[in-house]
């Protein structure tokens, strides 16, 4: 995302291997991100991806109701913060009719929302789009293969307004100074690990 959108600056308690602040750890349930909210540096913008590790032990209604919590909590940090609420990624296990479930969920909520500080970031509808997407899942069917974190940057990137590129229709017109990347997925070496 770093080599697609240059203004951003990647914040967080956290440092990947490649210097890029982030707030991502291994596994995340939306409860255990609820958890440490109070350790999120307050940002510009927030990149929120959670959700997807919770089948095993939180209900649907409950992932969707904390990822509400979490937005809620994550704009009280700054004043005019943006948060980018991530749809969860396909899956090819027995789960994905989970996560699209959440996801319509999540559309819903946004839309009703009619809040500009809250943006969807349709994960879900645009990595489907691509006509390779299953084989861009690694061999568990769930985290993505380097090709496939290269492609969910080019995606996010989409969302993300820049300088040297327009803004799409749900962004709005001038660059972010920071991003917080909130991640429940485990990030890939090959792609900026954000």
């Amino acid at each position: 995302m770093a080599i697609l959108n240059h203004d951003l600056k990647f914040i967080g308690s956290h440092t990947d291997i490649y210097g890029y602040g982030h707030e991502s750890l291994r596994g995340n349930t939306t409860r255990d991100l609820m958890n440490r909210l109070g350790s999120i540096v307050a940002s510009d913008n927030y990149l929120l991806n959670i959700g997807n590790n919770d089948w095993r032990y939180i209900s649907e209604a409950e992932t969707v109701n904390n990822i509400k919590q979490i937005t809620s909590s994550l704009l009280a940090k700054k004043s005019g913060a943006t948060v980018f609420v991530m749809t969860l990624l396909p899956r090819k296990d027995s789960n994905d009719a989970r996560n699209q479930r959440v996801n319509q969920q999540l559309r819903d909520w946004i839309a009703a929302q009619g809040n500009s500080r809250i943006k969807l970031l349709d994960l879900d509808r645009d990595f489907r789009a691509l006509s390779n997407w299953s084989s861009l899942l690694s061999w568990d069917g769930v985290q993505p293969t380097p090709e496939g974190y290269a492609e969910l940057a080019k995606i996010i990137n989409k969302y993300i307004p820049s300088s040297q590129t327009s803004p799409t229709p749900t962004t709005s017109p001038s660059g972010p100074s920071s991003v917080s990347f909130t991640l429940g997925m485990n990030p890939a070496p090959v792609v900026t690990s954000t």
